[in-house]
C-alpha cells in the first residue's frame, strides 16, 4: 500500500508501506515458467527486487526464465530510494540490467548507475553489458534512444503536468486515470 499526497505547488510526497506486505512475500517457488514462457516480453522494475530478498531472487528467476524461452526482457530501473540503500540498489539493477535485452532507465537513474552524466554514455555502458537497446528517459525533453545499429532522439509529447506520477497520465490526477486506449495512443504517436 502507498499513499499519494498533493501537496503545494504541484509537488507530490509518496508514502510506501511494502514491508511485510503480501508482494513482499514472494518467492521464485510462485513464478509458473510455462505461463511465462507464453509472454512475448517480460517487463520488469526496481522496484518488486527492492522489496525483500525473495523478491529480488524471484526477479533474477523470471529473468532467467524468460531468458530460457527465447522471451525478450525491458528492463525499467524505476529506483525508489525508500526501498533501498545505493550500494544495495546499484549492485543488485547492474545484476538485472545484464540480463535485459532493452533498458529503460531514467537520465538519474541512468547517471546513478553508469557514473556517467550523459545519455549516449548510459547507453554504451548498457549496450557493453549485453542490452540490444537503450532508451534514456529525458522528462520533458523526451528520449535518447540506442542499439548497435542506430541512435537518436525522440521529442517529448506535450502535456500541461497535473501529476507528476506516470507517463502519458501525467495530464491527470491519479496513475493510471489518464491512460489512453489504443486508438488515442495512435493519434498521440501520429501528431
Amino acid at each position: 500500500m502507498f499513499f499519494k499526497e498533493r501537496r503545494s505547488g504541484g509537488k507530490t510526497q509518496v508514502y510506501y508501506y511494502r514491508q511485510g506486505s503480501a508482494a513482499s512475500l514472494m518467492t521464485k517457488e510462485d513464478l509458473n515458467e510455462s505461463y511465462l514462457a507464453q509472454a512475448k516480453i517480460l517487463h520488469v522494475t526496481g522496484i518488486t527486487p527492492a522489496l525483500s530478498e525473495s523478491c529480488f531472487e524471484l526477479t533474477i528467476h523470471a529473468m532467467d526464465a524468460a531468458k530460457r524461452n527465447q522471451v525478450s526482457i525491458v528492463f525499467d530501473p524505476n529506483i525508489r530510494w525508500k526501498l533501498w540503500d545505493r550500494d544495495t540498489a546499484k549492485s543488485r539493477l547492474l545484476e538485472l540490467a545484464a540480463r535485459a535485452d532493452y533498458i529503460l532507465p531514467g537520465l538519474d537513474e541512468g547517471e546513478f548507475l553508469t557514473g556517467r552524466p550523459r545519455p549516449k554514455d548510459h547507453a554504451e555502458f548498457f549496450l557493453k553489458l549485453g542490452s540490444k537497446a537503450v532508451i534514456v528517459k529525458l522528462g520533458k525533453d523526451g528520449a535518447y534512444y540506442q542499439s548497435f545499429t542506430e541512435r537518436g532522439h525522440v521529442p517529448a509529447i506535450p502535456v500541461r503536468e497535473i501529476d507528476p506520477v506516470g507517463a502519458i497520465v501525467v495530464g491527470v490526477k491519479g496513475d493510471t486515470e489518464g491512460l489512453p486506449n489504443e486508438e488515442e495512443l495512435q493519434g498521440m504517436m501520429s501528431g
